[in-house]
């Protein structure tokens, strides 16, 4: 059996109500679960806090490479499938999803020619691919930073822009469902069985990813495309959602 599965990223931070530019973001939480108990795993959204928590360094703004700007840190050597960004002042600043470079050998997507993934190496020479969603000004995140005050009122961010935004910006999303305690999915997918599924992406073991049943994808998408079926039955499928709200308060009321 092949254990490799297939990861479909998705920042969920918007309920059918709330603008991304409005609301005050005091959550950060990852990873949904149909009970609710067994998920929903809150991030430290201070740098003491990982530190306390034993996560370690993998980036500073000390370097002189400034690619992925901020201090960044992975939870453990074993479980690095998400690097949080911070910032000078240790507020959070962003997050990095992770695909060891090994699983790069798949039907459905090439990371090497990807622009929303980059080859990225750490110090130990570990090779993987990252995406890179700045929940702040990446021009900030060295230099200043935020204050407490801003913190305070903002809470985890104030925006949301990946490491490619321009392509990203030129690239059309379309709404699909609203899933209670997931949230409003939006997808490049458009809605034909037909499309392709170049958005899917394979990963390696990290328990903040999801593997939901195949049922699930008929609440998370208009008209799923055929292929994402069969990337289930074959090599399966993984996603991570991202919250900055609660969770329990999304899609409550949705009729979308």
């Amino acid at each position: 059996m092949n254990h490799r599965k297939v990861i479909i990223l998705i920042l969920v931070c918007i309920s059918e109500t709330l603008s991304c530019h409005s609301q005050r973001w005091h959550n950060f939480k990852t990873t949904y679960k149909l009970l609710p108990w067994n998920g929903f795993y809150s991030q430290p959204k201070l740098m003491s806090t990982a530190i306390r928590k034993g996560w370690l360094q993998v980036g500073s703004c000390n370097q002189s490479d400034r690619t992925y700007p901020g201090e960044r840190f992975i939870r453990n050597v074993k479980y690095n499938n998400i690097i949080l960004i911070y910032d000078i002042n240790g507020k959070i600043a962003g997050i990095q999803s992770v695909v060891e470079k090994r699983f790069d050998n798949n039907p459905f997507r090439n990371y090497e020619n990807d622009s929303m993934y980059q080859h990225y190496r750490f110090d130990d020479g570990y090779e993987v691919y990252v995406t890179t969603a700045y929940f702040v000004d990446p021009e900030i995140i060295c230099d200043g930073g935020r204050s407490k005050e801003d913190f305070a009122i903002e809470g985890t961010g104030n925006t949301l822009i990946f490491q490619n935004e321009a392509l990203t910006l030129k690239e059309k999303w379309n709404i699909h469902r609203c899933f209670i305690n997931m949230g409003l999915h939006f997808n490049k997918w458009g809605y034909d069985e037909s499309e392709n599924c170049s958005g899917i992406l394979v990963k390696f073991k990290g328990d903040r990813y999801e593997h939901p049943p195949s049922i699930f994808l008929s609440f998370m998408y208009r008209q799923p495309p055929s292929c994402l079926y069969k990337a289930q039955q074959t090599i399966g499928l993984s996603y991570m959602h991202v919250y900055f709200l609660s969770p329990y308060t999304l899609c409550i009321l949705s009729n979308v």
